[in-house]
């Protein structure tokens, strides 16, 4: 029922679905997402605009929008690099843009290879904005209770200061909790992370800077897909042809809510590329 009211809301309106964070075969924890089948099957599910990303690459995003045309479907370029403080995503980046992020240098110490530094994506999103860049960060699946397999997480004490789930202090990289979230664009209630305690949290905390007086940030809802039959499962609506104007101004519709996604489909997902990812890794180290 609610997907023929949303497809009926669409036509009316010109309104857009879409997704912020879908993978593909440049990360080693996905399985089987050729670019192509990706940007297929975004399409068969009816989405209008996807955001593919990779870790700490843009490769398959570049490799998806070549099919862009054939599907009928915008492919918007990403990146998910991951720091010292939690993985973040880049979207709506030009190829130019994606290779200054694929060059950028990263820790190289023992404990932290391969690590982007926040510092350095910082200041090179601060100078991007600054000559009239189009691209947006999100704060990533931020939150995660769970005592075992962390599926997530931001180190906010690290990073700002100040844990928004203890509010324990600390020293960290922004000055307070509110300049951190205003540096973000937009945060994710993400399907593959997220269990309906932690995305009704998600819900909540985005809201933090209306108590100060300032918007609120925009939340997404967005699948975090690594395998293909999680694609269109969950999506977002824009109120707009310009899908990312719409995420800057927060002019988003959720037609879901944290109840109504089935974390456990998704925690099958998660296991299975558990035991995909070492095996990738195992076989690549294998064929050099």
């Amino acid at each position: 029922m609610i997907d023929r009211l949303v497809e009926k809301t669409i036509e009316i309106h010109g309104y857009r679905k879409f997704d912020t964070h879908i993978h593909a075969d440049d990360s080693l924890c996905t399985f089987r997402m050729r670019p192509r089948r990706v940007v297929e099957a975004a399409a068969k599910k009816g989405l209008h605009t996807i955001v593919v990303l990779g870790h700490n690459s843009t490769k398959g995003a570049l490799e998806a929008r070549e099919h862009q045309d054939r599907y009928g479907i915008e492919v918007a370029l990403g990146i998910e690099p991951r720091t010292e403080f939690g993985e973040i995503g880049v979207i709506f980046l030009s190829e130019e843009e994606c290779e200054l992020f694929d060059t950028m240098k990263k820790d190289k110490t023992s404990y932290k290879k391969g690590v982007y530094m926040f510092e350095a994506i910082h200041e090179a999103v601060q100078y991007l904005r600054e000559h009239g860049s189009r691209i947006l960060v999100g704060l990533h699946h931020p939150f995660s209770f769970s005592f075992g397999n962390k599926r997530g997480g931001f180190d906010f004490k690290k990073a700002c200061g100040k844990d928004p789930v203890t509010w324990d202090d600390g020293v960290g990289y922004f000055n307070s909790l509110i300049e951190l979230m205003q540096f973000f664009d937009y945060t994710e209630l993400n399907a593959n992370n997220l269990n309906a305690l932690e995305g009704k949290f998600l819900l909540d905390f985005a809201n933090i800077p209306k108590e100060y007086g300032l918007p609120g940030m925009t939340v997404v809802c967005s699948t975090d897909s690594h395998y293909i039959r999680q694609i269109g499962r969950y999506y977002s609506i824009a109120r707009g042809n310009d899908v990312r104007e719409c995420i800057k101004k927060g002019d988003v519709i959720m037609p879901f809510t944290p109840k109504d996604i089935s974390y456990s489909r998704s925690r099958f997902y998660r296991t299975a590329s558990g035991f995909v990812k070492p095996a990738r890794k195992i076989l690549s180290h294998l064929l050099r």
